[in-house]
């Protein structure tokens, strides 16, 4: 057995185990704290992506271009979440 593993495993090195976990949300896509329905959220999307158009053919900088993505991701991962908590179901109260 011990023939198979004469390497050492690069994941048990100090350096890689001691990193950050990769499941950590940056700041940017923690919920905010005013909650939005899933129809406004829509509604923000459809002028986002209008906004990303009309910056698309002015050939905005790069900069402009990276402002409007991630406020297209952080507007996507908001309406999942607003469409996750309206669709699921509520908890049933027990009568006691």
């Amino acid at each position: 057995m011990r023939g198979l593993y004469l390497r050492r495993l690069v994941a048990d090195t100090r350096l890689v185990a001691s990193g950050t976990s990769l499941r950590q949300r940056p700041a940017r896509f923690r919920r905010s704290r005013i909650s939005a329905t899933a129809e406004e959220l829509g509604a923000r999307l459809e002028i986002l992506v209008a906004e990303r158009q009309e910056l698309r053919r002015r050939c905005a900088s790069t900069r402009a271009l990276e402002r409007n993505r991630l406020q297209i991701a952080r507007t996507q991962w908001e309406l999942g979440h607003a469409l996750i908590h309206d669709h699921l179901p509520q908890p049933v109260e027990t009568a006691a």
